[in-house]
């Protein structure tokens, strides 16, 4: 098959194809394959090992622009502008070594040098690249895996080096482990040895995490061999309940309903569920003319602009919130989740529950408003607001490794609170205590704690969610026993919460997992 590169990120696509699968951009000058060309070799493209690749916009769009252009809930995202930070390595012509009569020896030589440059300058482009979008800092190695993988001794996929991030940006800020004075302790010391297959699903959010803590833990246990399928978080709890899993995983608190379908599988005990992350819900957005000035908005003004009651970015509510910022009359263009979505049920709950009067809709894991340009997954929210001037959205902190888009500081009355591991974490321990108020500090350990949303504290960043997973207090097969109540142990020990954090996720304080120990013990 004839192939070309595209012309706007550089990627190999089919010579005939009218629209690259990669940006989404028209290909009206596509490239000659250049095994056809007598002056340039081809050289692979590596690919880099990014959590959440760019979403290609739709292929309706006609033309690149250079200009960006405010949309309706029926137009399309225009092609990303041309960056060459974010394209890949780019074929590097190397001239064919002159032949030399007499001296085969030389020939070799300098064909050899040729061939080492190329290959330097293709691992320095490929890394370069990848740093672009995954530019963590080197404290905790993270197993970047692929949507099942299995590890056994070491991670089967890539690892990246992680650090945590972001009191003002989806990608940067203070490391969370560093915030939380979190150590290396994993506590799996002088406990037994354990061996066999055991698997987990559930939470596509929590992918990352999982695979971290896959490798951390087969470390230090290398006989284990995990695998973990992100399905979603209803259909990793069904197929739990089936007794296909050994644990399933949720990115919000399971409810009563779903704690007692697991009852089957768990004959010789109860379902459990323990609190592992904290996963913030951050607000993006774009607006180039307040050049990297922050945004604050209450949770009232974040109703009105999502609800579509509030259009351009320069109404008296947002100017309210900021009343030193010089705001632009640049029309709001509202990016939703079309699929259904955890971080769509969260953050409506959020609304509904902070500002009733401001948000008419139920919680739902469906975009209720009318007025949002919809589109599918967090890397589609993602990708159109880092395209478009006036745009907002929302995504999980998890889905969102690799951007450096600006984010709302949510106001917690008269505070700015941006999201820090800090914040996220105060959040969560506000929840706990509202949840366990009548059991002494204690934690149920058949059921999980809610997200006390509507709580102002000027400490707390107040849109958080909460990952959990769910086992059973006791399992048919002892060693299976034995695992769970290790692989418990080690996420929510100070190693494992690194680990998270290096993936994106906020740790839990030692409060909160301290609640749970007795739980985690009692496992068999």
């Amino acid at each position: 098959m004839m192939m070309a590169f595209c012309t706007q990120c550089g990627n190999r696509i089919t010579a005939d194809a009218k629209f690259c699968p990669y940006c989404g951009a028209p290909q009206t000058l596509a490239e000659p394959n250049p095994a056809q060309r007598t002056d340039v070799q081809p050289v692979a493209t590596p690919t880099p090992a990014t959590p959440i690749p760019a979403t290609p916009a739709p292929a309706t769009a006609s033309a690149p622009s250079p200009n960006t252009q405010p949309l309706t809930a029926s137009s399309s995202f225009p092609a990303a502008p041309s960056d060459p930070s974010r394209q890949g390595p780019q074929p590097v012509p190397v001239p064919a070594p002159a032949k030399r009569r007499g001296n085969h020896t030389a020939t070799v030589a300098v064909a050899s040098c040729a061939a080492a440059a190329l290959i330097a300058s293709t691992v320095y482009g490929g890394l370069a690249w990848r740093n672009r979008w995954w530019p963590f800092p080197a404290q905790q190695p993270v197993a970047v895996a692929q949507a099942t993988t299995t590890a056994s001794g070491s991670p089967s996929s890539s690892a990246t080096q992680g650090g945590a991030s972001t009191p003002s940006s989806a990608a940067s800020g203070a490391s969370a482990s560093d915030a939380m004075n979190l150590s290396d302790d994993d506590q799996l010391d002088g406990m037994p040895d354990v061996s066999g297959d055991f698997s987990g699903a559930g939470s596509a959010s929590m992918q990352y995490a999982a695979q971290s803590w896959i490798y951390g833990f087969t470390s230090k246990r290398p006989n284990a061999r995990i695998a973990y399928n992100p399905t979603g978080t209803g259909a990793g709890l069904a197929s739990f309940s089936t007794g296909a899993l050994t644990w399933a995983t949720t990115d919000r608190a399971p409810s009563g309903e779903q704690m007692d379908g697991a009852r089957s599988v768990c004959s010789a005990g109860e379902p459990i569920a323990v609190p592992v992350s904290v996963d913030p819900i951050l607000i993006p957005y774009r607006l180039d003319a307040l050049n990297g000035e922050p945004l604050n908005l209450s949770v009232k003004t974040l109703a009105g602009i999502l609800s579509g009651t509030i259009t351009t970015w320069n109404d008296a509510a947002i100017a309210a919130d900021n009343p030193h910022v010089n705001l632009p009359s640049t029309p709001i263009t509202v990016v939703a989740r079309a699929d259904k979505s955890s971080s769509t049920l969260l953050l409506s709950q959020y609304l509904a529950k902070a500002t009733p009067d401001a948000w008419p809709y139920q919680p739902s894991e469906s975009w209720p408003a009318a007025t949002a340009h919809q589109l599918k997954g967090a890397s589609g929210v993602v990708s159109a607001v880092d395209q478009q001037d006036g745009a907002i959205g929302y995504v999980q902190r998890s889905s969102a490794q690799g951007s450096s888009m600006s984010t709302v500081r949510l106001m917690q009355g008269s505070t700015a609170v941006p999201y820090s591991p800090q914040a996220a974490s105060r959040m969560a321990d506000i929840s706990f205590d509202a949840a366990n108020k009548g059991n002494g500090g204690s934690a149920d350990p058949s059921s999980a704690f809610d997200v006390a949303f509507g709580v102002t504290d000027a400490a707390a960043y107040p849109l958080i969610t909460i990952d959990y997973m769910v086992g059973c207090s006791a399992y048919q097969d002892s060693s299976t026993g034995e695992f769970m109540k290790q692989w418990l142990l080690y996420v929510t020990s100070d190693a494992g919460q690194k680990a998270a954090a290096g993936v994106g996720l906020a740790p839990l304080s030692s409060k909160v997992r301290n609640a749970y120990a007795a739980t985690i013990d009692g496992i068999r």
